[in-house]
């Protein structure tokens, strides 16, 4: 069986666990942070656990899993509580949490839940990027203005640009605002200062010639090319665009670039990551950051031949070593093909005040 660990409305999960059930691999949606709505269970007995999870109306035996998608998760929300109550409820719901977790380790974890956070570290991915060959851009990660201030003073011929540790967004006045990557000049670093102070991830703006997306299953690598440069709104940042508009195609990864993406996966023991890169003028790949759950179908929206979706469901459902996985079947499913019916179960399950957090799809 394979556990798809995920919150409401997420089309790469929803798209994944029906692309799974279309081939009939065993697969099941789980919410582990809608406690208390959903009810977990371990029994422990004789030096052996049994792990179940259930709600009104479904139930689950976690330990027959065999491969667990981590996909996107939740912290519990205990809004009813205020103050102590409510941190003493959040503490226990995490601990609970790692509990459980710990016992569900014979399972393959894609990736591991223990490791979530360090290998989500921009220090830790651009530190072990170096050491792994890859070429970084100069970085800068504090919340003292005063050492961002004496970077750009240091440089004052020099482009920097600077981004939050998480993408956010927000409707205001009718319009829609993303926090994303922009150049860090003086009128941006004034508006830091009249506000409240975050910490900042600053980098030396690297003259770029394309940018590329790899997607990573164990072994097996797919780079995608966006031509960030084509339009000025997503030269610092593609994302302000979707890649159909960037003229997307698919490259091949020089040896050393990929090598490089093996060794750091290993290093941050993950199977499945999303990496970008910046190509420079010059053609060197510059690493920017890895996203362990990151998103892979927009590109597959706007080149449909790369069969991401296909390949995902094949990497889960392996069952053996993912670092020994090599996709061999021919497309069976495409996104395309299965779209409208995961974004309309997307759509139910955010609105649908009563949300089944144990979730078996058919398509």
């Amino acid at each position: 069986m394979i556990v798809i660990a995920a919150f409401a409305g997420d089309i790469h999960s929803i798209s994944v666990h029906l692309a799974l059930r279309a081939r009939g691999v065993r697969t099941v949606l789980v919410d582990f942070g809608s406690l208390p709505f959903c009810s977990i269970t371990t029994t422990c007995n004789s030096g052996s656990a049994k792990i179940a999870a259930s709600t009104r109306s479904a139930s689950v035996e976690l330990g027959e899993a065999e491969v667990i998608w981590n996909r996107r998760t939740k912290a519990p929300s205990f809004d009813g509580l205020d103050g102590r109550d409510r941190e003493f409820a959040e503490r226990e719901a995490e601990e609970f949490f790692h509990n459980f977790v710990s016992q569900l380790a014979h399972a393959i974890w894609v990736n591991p839940m223990s490791r979530t956070r360090s290998e989500r570290s921009k220090i830790a991915q651009l530190n072990a990027a170096s050491e792994f060959g890859l070429t970084t851009p100069e970085t800068i990660i504090s919340n003292d203005l005063d050492a961002i201030e004496q970077l750009l003073a240091e440089a004052p011929d020099e482009e920097f640009v600077c981004k939050p540790f998480t993408p956010a967004s927000w409707h205001e006045g009718g319009a829609l605002f993303e926090l994303m990557t922009r150049p860090l000049d003086r009128e941006a670093l004034d508006a830091i200062k009249s506000g409240f102070l975050l910490p900042l991830i600053v980098q030396r703006r690297v003259e770029k010639r394309e940018e590329v997306r790899v997607t990573c299953f164990g072994r097996h690598q797919v780079a995608v090319a966006i031509a960030s440069q084509r339009f000025s709104v997503s030269s610092v940042d593609w994302r302000h665009l979707h890649p159909r508009h960037l003229t997307p195609k698919a490259i091949e990864i020089p040896p050393e670039i990929a090598s490089g993406i093996e060794r750091l996966m290993r290093r941050l023991d993950i199977v499945f990551g999303c990496f970008d890169f910046i190509i420079d003028q010059d053609g060197c790949w510059v690493f920017l950051e890895v996203n362990p759950q990151g998103q892979f179908l927009f590109l597959e929206e706007a080149l449909p031949n790369l069969s991401l979706l296909d390949l995902m469901w094949q990497f889960l459902s392996y069952g053996g070593c993912p670092w020994s996985f090599s996709p061999t079947d021919p497309v069976h499913l495409t996104f395309s093909e299965l779209s409208a019916a995961a974004s309309e179960l997307c759509e139910k399950e955010r609105d649908d005040d009563e949300f089944e957090p144990i979730r078996q799809y058919s398509f």
